[in-house]
């Protein structure tokens, strides 16, 4: 009788830790499952803060590129103005320098006598 006493203890035994490891992996399951739906709200959200950002730098970029087609056009306007009123100086100095050279040399006393 303690041999079978023995086996039915063994066999209840065995069917205990069965049944704990069970019980064990499906609270672990169960824990996983709710924690799936937790991770799945989150990466959703993460996702679409994400996208939004994204849309943000996309939209930023154009932005900034049609900035920079407007100031490249008003560059170019000023470089192109700066240049004519370069050249009006260079002509203007040229005009200055030949009537100063000429009016120079007329009212030269010496050179006045040439016949100038």
């Amino acid at each position: 009788m303690d041999l079978l006493m023995d086996c039915v203890l063994f066999i209840i035994a065995g069917i205990g830790a069965y049944i704990g490891a069970y019980a064990k992996e499906k609270g672990k399951n169960q824990a996983s499952k709710e924690d799936f739906y937790d991770l799945k709200e989150q990466l959703d959200q993460n996702t679409q803060l994400v996208e939004k950002i994204k849309s943000q730098i996309s939209e930023r970029g154009w932005i900034d590129q049609q900035t920079w087609l407007v100031k490249r056009e008003s560059y170019d306007a000023i470089f192109e103005l700066m240049f004519n009123i370069k050249t009006y100086v260079d002509r203007e100095t040229e005009e200055y320098d030949e009537w100063y050279y000429h009016e120079y040399l007329c009212y030269d006393e010496r050179i006045v006598r040439s016949g100038c």
